[in-house]
């Protein structure tokens, strides 16, 4: 083989420097020699080995490697605490039955400082199999956390309505919903009809065109007509809502592709107004319209985006300071306007907190808060106004004050961050007894019952008491989860599930979501109450209290509530199926209840 050709030499620094050709003789080159100069040259540098794509996959698997050593580590530590915590800690014989569901779940606090806390798990112990951070404990923490049992009621049903969401999001992106059909201006006057029927003091009516609004079904196609982005959004979010509150189709299946349809008109329309939105009162209601259509079409991250971009645009027509000044614009303005102005920012305040608690999102209207100075609007007295008129001021009246509680509430934990108030969980139990105490006050329950054949008034006060006794399930959880040091996304704790308060709320929540589900047998009233309103977790917990044996003989109405929830699934879910994997959770579920209380009652 013949020898490699030599590699050119460097120029010698000289030249280099004065950017002049050297012929690089050795040991020295011509110009150094006629400048009687030292001539010096520089060593030439291996170069790092170039790194292949294999090599980069072998690092990767290397990496892997690693981590799933550690896995295994934190596995088998797991296991061998578990196979040595004594078996006789089981709770006195003459104890209650709500003691003894209490005291079978409560942990044995080691009583030295320097000795682990222990606990005995409620359910079996599951391998850590994940590599989500949520999910893998430290090698070096003293005490390793135990899996929740993927078997339990809450993470079956949550998964099932994951599954649910992934389902109708494929729904969304097929052909069939994408298609574009004309709609019948006769129909979508019987639905702008059905809307302001029924919710038309719902959302602002005196910042809207309403005399617009009636007419665009017979001018939206016109070629020489030209329509605002932000109306033609509102127009057709109205047709969305109107739609859903009418009950004149044969079939949930017609009505499950009449409100897909509709859905994507209103997501086509919100793709061409965003870019263009300037942030004028329009957009702001366009936004907020947005906020409620894709939260009852299972899209919750739509939701929070459109409210965060609603905020923007309040924060643009200065909504959080009507009140600030008072010789500002606000004062020349139309009283209806300036109480619609007031009352709008107060709806963003209490969804606001609604996304903070319920669904952990960072305060989006609230971050104005400093500055911020709005009235609560006037309100006529309740008999001086029409059925729908006096559902709404009651609504928002309730609302208030309920906002004004969960305000409390997120005030005592950003206090708690910094200095740890062993009060937490008792002063939560206060703020959820005067939510319990607003809620009898106005006979909330009874006003549900009542209200079950009108369509608009039903669906205004059913959503006042789902979102109360959701919040007081919510606030306890957050607040026993800070008081255990039990991560609040892991499994229900046992003080969850056996605390009044939390029993009593699911009760409520139960049934009238199953009251609900018969009247508006309807995607959206799934996705409202077990996407936005989080049903699930009453469920859960109703259903674990119920699993475990020291729960009540007396059970029979609960395990009834389950059913009636599974029964109005069931009949939903025949021509939906997208709805099939919730439906069966809950069937599962409810048999599994039923046996269990079965066998606990012939004990």
């Amino acid at each position: 083989m013949a020898d490699a050709p030599l590699i050119n030499p460097i120029s010698c620094k000289r030249c280099r420097v004065k950017k002049i050709r050297c012929d690089r003789r050795l040991p020295g080159c011509n110009r150094c020699q006629e400048q009687d100069t030292e001539c010096v040259y520089v060593r030439r540098v291996p170069r790092k080995p170039v790194t292949t794509t294999g090599d980069r996959v072998g690092s990767i698997e290397a990496t892997l490697d690693t981590i799933l050593q550690r896995l295994d580590r934190i596995e088998q530590n797991c296991r061998c605490q578990n196979l040595q915590r004594p078996l006789d800690d089981s709770p006195e014989f003459d104890a209650s039955p709500e003691d003894a569901f209490q005291n079978q779940f409560e942990p044995d606090l080691a009583i030295d400082a320097g000795t682990s806390v222990e606990s005995d798990p409620p359910f079996p112990v599951v391998p850590l199999t994940s590599v989500s951070g949520a999910n893998v404990a430290s090698e070096h923490s003293e005490s390793s956390s135990t899996a929740p049992d993927p078997n339990a009621p809450l993470p079956v049903l949550r998964n099932a309505v994951e599954e649910v969401q992934r389902r109708v999001a494929e729904r969304h992106n097929s052909p069939s919903a994408t298609a574009e059909e004309p709609i019948e201006p006769t129909l979508a006057k019987s639905w702008i009809q059905s809307y302001f029927a029924h919710l038309s003091e719902d959302l602002f009516p005196a910042l809207l065109n309403v005399q617009l609004i009636r007419l665009m079904p017979d001018i939206i196609g016109l070629p020489n007509v030209h329509l605002d982005a932000a109306i033609i959004v509102v127009y057709y979010c109205i047709l969305y809502h109107g739609c859903f509150l009418r009950r004149q189709f044969t079939s949930v299946s017609d009505n499950a592709k009449t409100m897909s349809k509709l859905y994507h008109r209103c997501l086509d329309a919100a793709s061409a107004w965003e870019p263009q939105a300037t942030g004028t009162t329009t957009d702001f209601i366009a936004a907020f319209f947005m906020v409620r259509v894709a939260a009852e079409r299972f899209d919750i991250e739509l939701s929070w985006n459109m409210f965060k971009l609603g905020c923007q645009y309040a924060e643009k027509i200065e909504l959080h300071r009507l009140d600030n000044d008072p010789s500002s614009h606000s004062t020349n303005l139309d009283k209806s306007v300036l109480n619609a102005s007031r009352k709008g920012f107060w709806e963003l305040v209490t969804m606001d907190v609604y996304f903070r608690l319920i669904h952990n999102k960072p305060p989006a209207i609230m971050a104005c808060r400093p500055d911020a100075k709005v009235n609560l609007p006037w309100l006529a007295e309740p008999g001086s106004q029409a059925g729908e008129e006096t559902t709404t001021t009651i609504r928002f009246l309730i609302d208030s004050r309920r906002t004004f509680v969960l305000l409390d509430f997120l005030q005592l934990l950003e206090d708690s961050e910094g200095r740890p108030d062993p009060e937490l969980v008792s002063k939560t139990e206060a703020l959820c007894r005067d939510i319990e105490a607003l809620y009898e006050q106005w006979g909330i329950d009874d006003w549900v019952r009542k209200m079950i054949d009108s369509d608009g008034q039903l669906w205004t006060i059913a959503g006042v008491a789902l979102e109360g006794y959701t919040s007081i399930i919510f606030m306890l959880r957050r607040a026993l989860s800070i008081h255990s040091g039990i991560p609040e996304n892991q499994a229900l704790g046992p003080e969850v599930v056996s605390h009044p308060l939390v029993l009593n709320a699911s009760r409520h929540i139960l049934e009238i979501v199953a009251l609900l589900l018969v009247a508006f047998p309807s995607m959206g009233t799934v996705a409202v109450t077990f996407v936005v309103l989080q049903a699930h977790i009453p469920l859960a917990c109703l259903a674990t209290y119920l699993l475990h044996p020291a729960a009540s003989h007396d059970c029979e109405t609960d395990i009834v509530l389950l059913e009636h929830v599974a029964e109005a699934m069931r009949e939903i879910s025949r021509d939906v199926e997208e709805l099939v994997p919730l439906t069966a959770a809950t069937e599962e579920l409810k048999t599994n209840v039923r046996n269990t209380a079965g066998d606990n009652v012939a004990r």
